[in-house]
């Protein structure tokens, strides 16, 4: 008996979601370019872009064609800046979902990958830092 209660206890362990989203996610700044004020751009809204990648979830194409507005819309930015911003609005979109956000890790990095592809137009060079830090959290 004792057996099968441990084993049904670490079977449940092994299915709860990434314990890290229970509580707020601690989401990056963002960047200075998408601050911007001057000329016919207006300054980037996380909400309106966290809803835009939340939805984008799971769906690469959507999320490429996100990144390269952004890229239209501010040709200032670098390409690991429109990766930072794409996973900044996923974590809004996350906390936004309290306590819906439970997402596993595999799930968050799956996400950051795709952020990355998206940005980058593939892999991001082997010199970019990755941060980390959304599933750091």
């Amino acid at each position: 008996m004792k057996n099968v209660v441990k084993c049904a206890i670490l079977s449940t362990a092994a299915l709860l979601p990434f314990s890290a989203f229970a509580a707020a996610l601690d989401c990056p700044e963002t960047a200075v370019v998408f601050a911007e004020t001057n000329g016919s751009k207006d300054p980037i809204s996380l909400s309106d872009l966290s809803q835009q990648v939340g939805s984008a979830e799971g769906d690469s194409t959507t999320l490429y064609e996100i990144a390269e507005e952004l890229r239209s819309t501010y040709p200032k930015a670098s390409d690991a800046e429109v990766s930072d911003l794409l996973i900044t609005g996923y974590c809004h979109f996350l906390n936004a979902q309290t306590p819906e956000n439970t997402r596993t890790e595999a799930e968050v990095m799956a996400f950051e990958q795709a952020a990355y592809m998206a940005a980058f137009r593939n892999a991001p060079p082997q010199d970019h830092e990755r941060k980390g830090w959304l599933y750091g959290n």
